[in-house]
């Protein structure tokens, strides 16, 4: 590859040398058959490039084409993924108006990480994993959303701090809330309203991640705010000491979108306030300030919402789930309450290795930590079999004998069993109609239905 050009902000120019038959993905604009142009520097390194044998397949909607491509070793039709793409990238343009490029490029890579993995491009996606693995594909469609959206949020419509990118030093801010909380918020929305998940199962997305956020020792140590801030800095045991802002970003999310549909009649929503961002800042390239999202989410609502921000961004307490879920006559009830040793565990040498260990839990308590063998729970080898029907048939409180190994040394110790809880939403059998029509149009499964009521 040859790039023409000096400065930053002067044009550049890219030729690629193939060789004969391979092609070309990108989202730069092509000016020839091996040629391509970037208007400055910082759209040259923004787009992944990719040259081989790769599978091909584009469609066109709304005036935008659209390229599919995948590279991998497991047999994969970049066709199968079409018609779940065209309804992600239609409840997209539904959402936000007609995509403001020409031409968009999804770019999928199978790797052997065993997990999927995206990132977000100005005019691009690439998305790495086990992308051809139809057990994956619900998480495919998942973060193909997550990453389509960006394609306003935070590529356009972006934050002061990542207005024009210092590539020498970390890009702190305190918008990763809306930057990545809110793109995951909507990822699920997205492809409930694109018809490809039911609203019974979006309730489930939802009530997962409240259990990921319960599970999660760090929520009380930050505020979402100071998380987004100190994201570069979390250290090794990050989500003990820290919280993951995609986890309560997207919470932050449910909360807010309920909270303006419950005080507003179901007459406003997050989608409305994410779209006057948009028309106000994104389609005009003005990078906005956090206290501006807030402003315009009270302007629109009509009332004050200094509070109600304060708590949810900026406090470190457990939301108000009863009074979240209420606003669309919905609970949250416990489903079952299981055994928990406080800590993650990995198969390893014989018995079961500390990948994790919660903070003030079960394993924590009894003096375990990171890198110790677990090898027997009351005399029983641990094994994963051992350790689900412990946490399904143990009680919290519950004392056990456990024997592992620390640095060649075996050890013994009682563990007091710790509590998870495994929730379910429900309808609340007392539902007022308001409340009913707020459910209604928040668990929609199509645009042309969400936002009816409004």
């Amino acid at each position: 590859c040859f790039v023409v050009g000096h400065q930053e902000d002067w044009p550049c120019t890219l030729d690629v040398d193939a060789p004969l038959g391979w092609r070309v993905a990108t989202g730069l604009e092509s000016t020839g058959e091996s040629t391509f142009a970037a208007a400055n520097y910082e759209e040259l390194i923004d787009c992944p490039l990719e040259v081989g044998l790769h599978e091909l397949a584009a469609f066109s909607q709304d005036g935008v084409d659209y390229e599919v491509v995948y590279e991998g070793a497991t047999p994969f039709d970049p066709e199968t993924l079409v018609p779940a793409l065209k309804r992600i990238v239609k409840a997209a343009t539904d959402f936000w108006g007609k995509p403001p490029l020409k031409r968009y490029v999804f770019q999928y890579l199978e790797t052997n990480a065993g997990f999927l993995n995206g990132l977000e491009h100005r005019n691009s996606t690439i998305i790495t994993g086990p992308v051809a693995d139809p057990a994956q594909r619900t998480g495919l469609l998942a973060i193909t959303a997550h990453e389509f959206f960006h394609l306003w949020n935070v590529k356009r419509l972006r934050p002061v701090e990542f207005g024009k990118f210092d590539y020498t030093r970390e890009a702190h801010t305190k918008a990763l809330w809306v930057v990545e909380g809110f793109t995951e918020y909507f990822t699920e929305r997205l492809v409930l309203r694109a018809g490809l998940q039911s609203g019974e199962a979006y309730l489930s997305v939802v009530t997962n991640l409240i259990q990921q956020l319960e599970a999660m020792p760090g929520r009380r140590n930050m505020s979402l705010e100071e998380a987004s801030w100190t994201t570069w800095h979390f250290g090794d045991d990050r989500w003990n000491g820290a919280l993951n802002y995609y986890v309560k970003g997207a919470l932050f999310g449910v909360a807010l979108d309920l909270e303006l549909r419950g005080r507003s009649g179901n007459r406003l929503a997050l989608d409305d306030v994410m779209r006057a961002m948009w028309q106000s800042h994104g389609s005009v390239d003005k990078p906005y300030r956090t206290d501006e999202f807030e402003a315009c989410a009270a302007r629109l609502l009509g009332e004050p919402m200094d509070a109600f921000f304060d708590f949810h961004l900026r406090g470190r307490e457990d939301y108000d789930w009863a009074q979240m879920l209420g606003h669309a006559g919905l609970e949250l009830v416990v489903r079952e309450r299981l055994a928990t040793l406080g800590a993650t565990l990995a198969p390893h040498d014989g018995g079961m290795r500390l990948e994790n260990v919660a903070a003030g839990g079960a394993a924590q308590r009894a003096g375990l930590t990171i890198g110790d063998v677990l090898v027997a729970i009351d005399g029983v080898r641990a094994t994963p079999a051992l350790l689900e029907e412990l946490r399904h048939q143990g009680d919290a409180g519950e004392v056990v004998e456990v024997s592992y190994f620390r640095r060649d040394r075996l050890h013994q110790a009682p563990l007091t069993l710790g509590e998870t809880r495994q929730y379910a939403i429900i309808a609340a059998p007392s539902a007022t109609e308001a409340q009913l029509a707020v459910r209604a149009d928040w668990l929609a499964q199509n645009a042309a239905k969400a936002g009816a009521a409004r």
